[in-house]
This record gives C-alpha cells, structure tokens and sequence, in this order.
C-alpha cells in the first residue's frame, strides 16, 4: 500500500513540476509574440478567461475519477486544467 501512495505522489510532482517548466517555457519564448501581436490588454484579457476554464475542468475530473473511468482520462483532465492554470498564469508575467 505504501508503494502505490509514493507513486501517486511523485506523479503528482512530476506533473506538477512539468506545468512549471512549460510556464517558464512560455514566459520566454511565447509570450513576447503575444504581447507584440494582441498588445498588453488583449493578453490580459485572454489569460484571464483561462481561469475559468482552469477551475471548470476539476469537477468533471472528479466526476471522472468516482465513475470509474480510465487513468488516462482522469491525467488528460488534469493535463488539461493544468494547461489552462499555465495560461491563465500569463496575465501575472
């Protein structure tokens, strides 16, 4: 039992470690065509409506997990939500 939680953790903080690499990512090598393309307040604005999505997202990955479906889809969900948090996080760089 104890194997299955240390695995569960370290996936969490590989993803979660993952989701700061490709914020990094995009705060160096996107955002400044962002901002050069959509100005400041376009990228703001846009960042900004990813939240909502970001938040949306968990409760269907909770309903995902209590239904039974498939580890993959349970991760692509998260992967998702974890997407939009990157991208919702361009409005604070």
């Amino acid at each position: 039992m104890m194997f299955m939680t240390s695995t569960k953790t370290t996936s969490i903080g590989y993803s979660l470690a993952t989701a700061g690499a490709i914020s990094a990512l995009i705060q160096v090598a996107v955002m400044p065509h962002l901002l050069r393309i959509f100005g400041t307040l376009g990228v703001y604005n846009f960042s900004m409506s990813l939240w909502a999505y970001a938040f949306l997202v968990m409760p269907l990955i909770n309903l995902l997990a209590r239904c039974g479906a498939t580890t993959i889809a349970v991760w692509f969900g998260l992967a998702l939500s974890l997407g939009f948090a990157r991208g919702g996080n361009m409005a604070y760089s």
